[in-house]
């Protein structure tokens, strides 16, 4: 996440949404091209569960699929709202 936040800082934010019991922060993705408010959000949120890893994957892909897809159709959707991502909520498990 860190990554693309680098890469298109004028879309990309990242933000802490807090920390586990072990202290680990939990954190999240917003992506908002052109940064423009008012838009309505859309928000996903993965491995709430401990043994939910396929959530995971299919979070990130769909941020990969927003971000570098050419389908003008996939395009508009990431223009027209306001994407939040947390794609790892329980860390338990996760080093």
């Amino acid at each position: 996440m860190e990554e693309l936040a680098v890469s298109r800082p004028q879309d990309i934010s990242l933000f802490t949404v807090g920390r586990t019991f072990e202290g680990r922060e939990i954190r999240g993705m917003r992506i908002n091209v052109g940064n423009v408010t008012g838009k309505q959000s859309i928000f996903f949120e993965s491995a709430i569960h401990s043994n939910e890893w396929s959530a995971v994957s299919t979070t990130t892909f769909i941020i990969n699929e927003l971000l570098t897809s050419n389908d003008f159709n996939v395009r508009e959707i990431l223009r027209r709202f306001d994407w939040w991502f947390v794609p790892v909520v329980n860390l338990g498990k996760i080093e």
